[in-house]
């Protein structure tokens, strides 16, 4: 319906350029870059911390991307790399992005126009990033905070990894002590089976977070292995109306390499 709005800007993230070179939404422009946004060290490797403003403005330019755009956000997978792209954006002061619910897979299912040709931005626009710190939780913060009755930690990551099973490569394994775990996925439905999985009712989610006991009171801190489904889950958070949840966006990729952070 708005597709064709000049101040509306489509944005693709997928893993990789090829999938977006197969085919996408007619019109939407594709992320450059690697879907986790974020920095670079000083040999190109990706650091665990968000993009730096400077990196992220010159990203958002070749979007075509203002202050005051619109900005919908897909993927081809379920939804957690564009809340990735979401949250950045939130955390650098962009107010007006959104997610298509159901992605590239529901776009496809609906038939709804696609198309193999690039699509170039519109227009240059100027973005200014204003990081907001409410929305980004450090290392040192949550080392002072995990364990106070004001802080919730949200484990968001698979069940294997919480109970230590699997450890990601980490030096160490385990949780967070007290870390309420409530996988990012279990958001998400397809109660038809038709391999489009959607964002659940805000009903759903709501008891969904009540019934593992994240209130609405308290600051909530998501985090996973690398804050990508974590960026997910405080996107469903916001959704529903918890008051800006936090994210540790290096996530256990920096905890449970440490020696000097606890895990249970």
């Amino acid at each position: 319906e708005h597709k064709d709005d000049p101040n509306l800007v489509i944005v693709d993230c997928p893993w990789d350029y090829h999938s977006y070179a197969r085919a996408h939404i007619q019109g939407a422009v594709c992320r450059p870059g690697h879907p986790y946004v974020k920095g670079q060290d000083s040999f190109g490797q990706l650091t665990l911390h968000i993009q730096g403003p400077n990196d992220f403005k010159e990203l958002v330019k070749l979007l075509g991307v203002g202050q005051n755009t619109q900005v919908v956000l897909y993927d081809d997978g379920d939804g957690k790399f564009a809340t990735r792209l979401w949250w950045v954006l939130r955390y650098y002061g962009h107010e007006k992005a959104s997610i298509l619910n159901g992605g590239w897979q529901g776009w496809l299912s609906a038939g709804y126009p696609i198309t193999y040709k690039p699509s170039e931005p519109l227009q240059t626009m100027d973005f200014h990033p204003t990081p907001d710190p409410t929305r980004l939780t450090t290392l040192d913060q949550l080392k002072e905070n995990y364990n106070s009755s004001e802080w919730q930690v949200l484990d968001t990551r698979s069940d294997e990894e919480y109970y230590g099973r699997n450890n990601r490569m980490n030096k160490r394994s385990g949780r967070i002590p007290g870390a309420i775990h409530l996988e990012w996925d279990k958001l998400l439905e397809d109660p038809n089976d038709t391999g489009v999985r959607r964002f659940r009712s805000l009903g759903d989610m709501k008891q969904m977070l009540d019934r593992v006991g994240i209130q609405k009171d308290k600051t909530v801190v998501t985090h996973c292995q690398a804050g990508i489904r974590a960026a997910f889950s405080a996107f469903c958070l916001e959704l529903i109306g918890y008051p800006t949840p936090r994210m540790y966006d290096a996530s256990m990729a920096e905890w449970a390499n440490l020696d000097d952070t606890p895990l249970e």
